[in-house]
């Protein structure tokens, strides 16, 4: 089966991956919040270099890349890509600013309910994250918690608006029109960043963004050659195989991840795993819940540790990521792709020649 074959929404279950990567997320996080220092991380246990929130983080870019290059080479007009992108995570990350700044913050605040709303560092939790700019403290929020930050994980989504940027100048120039010349151009960016990690400082990410940029231009690049790319198990053991040969090199990490996501992407296509098909998307919204509620749960349980900790957590982003889709994710993504059609960029992009 090609890679083309299995894009096909029928011929894959990737938002029961997704669900899986944001629940691995949780269990990744929940040794730092609630400070169990002796927790093990079955990834981490098992790979020796990687852990399952950062794994998990990984793979998001890649099905990431690998999706929304698609839909951009296949059918969407670049004013309609960019309303997409827009609709699809700025509404949902609004809303879980707002709950964290003006619901659960006033709550949990150890300053009077007055100097928290009235404060500058209230506001600017809000506003900065809404532009983009990482800000994780609320004024006397979780001050005396293990990890102060009131939401560790939307540090990625700059990352990701980048990733979407980047393609969006990528189809304006008119690279995506070739293969050949957004291929050249994608593997030129990821180069440069691999060879000079520091060059992301240039963007405003730290290092440790580089892996998740190269993922998600692998993703781009797969949907690029989608036509050409075989994934079926043999295409997993040779990736398996090449990460063994490569053990002590820097390459390990790539090429292990790489074999695990393939894995991954195969068994999503089998029948079996079609067949668990969810009613929604919940992925985003449970990301998003998942450390705000982790804090809460150490809050109310501060003697419990990781396990405890994300079990507890778990559903309690679940049920939030649900509402998250039926409230807001779905309803927004239908108004960007109506918006989408009346931008004046509106024209397809052409799929690569």
């Amino acid at each position: 089966m090609t890679l083309n074959d299995v894009l096909k929404r029928e011929n894959n279950n990737f938002d029961l991956l997704r669900l899986i990567a944001a629940a691995a997320v949780i269990v990744g996080h929940a040794a730092v919040i609630s400070g169990d220092r002796g927790a093990h991380d079955p990834v981490m246990d098992l790979m020796h270099f990687e852990y399952s929130g950062s794994l998990a983080v990984k793979f998001f870019f890649l099905l990431s890349g690998l999706v929304v290059t698609n839909s951009l080479l296949r059918n969407a007009g670049l004013g309609r890509f960019i309303a997409a992108r827009i609709a699809r995570v700025f509404p949902a990350l609004l809303v879980v600013l707002l709950l964290s700044a003006y619901v659960m913050g006033p709550l949990l605040s150890t300053l009077p309910a007055g100097s928290y709303l009235s404060s500058r560092e209230t506001l600017a939790y809000v506003s900065r994250n809404a532009l983009l700019h990482s800000s994780y403290l609320l004024p006397g929020v979780f001050d005396n918690a293990p990890e102060h930050g009131v939401n560790g994980s939307i540090w990625t989504i700059p990352m990701e608006m980048l990733c979407y940027l980047g393609l969006a100048i990528a189809a304006g120039l008119g690279l995506t029109r070739s293969k050949i010349v957004f291929s050249l151009a994608t593997v030129g960016v990821v180069t440069l960043l691999l060879l000079e990690p520091r060059a992301v400082a240039v963007l405003r990410m730290p290092p440790e963004s580089v892996p998740m940029f190269t993922f998600f231009a692998l993703g781009a690049l797969l949907a690029n050659w989608k036509k050409q790319v075989v994934l079926n198990p043999f295409t997993v053991l040779g990736l398996a195989i090449a990460a063994y040969l490569a053990r002590s090199t820097p390459a390990l990490p790539y090429l292990c991840c790489a074999a695990i996501f393939a894995a991954a992407i195969c068994l999503s296509s089998t029948p079996l795993v079609r067949r668990l098909r969810l009613p929604g998307d919940y992925s985003y919204g449970i990301y998003l819940f998942g450390w705000p509620m982790q804090q809460l749960v150490h809050a109310a349980l501060p003697d419990m540790g990781a396990r405890g900790n994300w079990l507890l957590a778990l559903p309690l982003a679940a049920g939030c990521g649900a509402l998250s889709w039926y409230l807001v994710e779905k309803p927004c993504i239908q108004w960007g792709k109506k918006i989408g059609d009346f931008l004046p960029a509106g024209k397809a992009v052409p799929e690569p020649a």
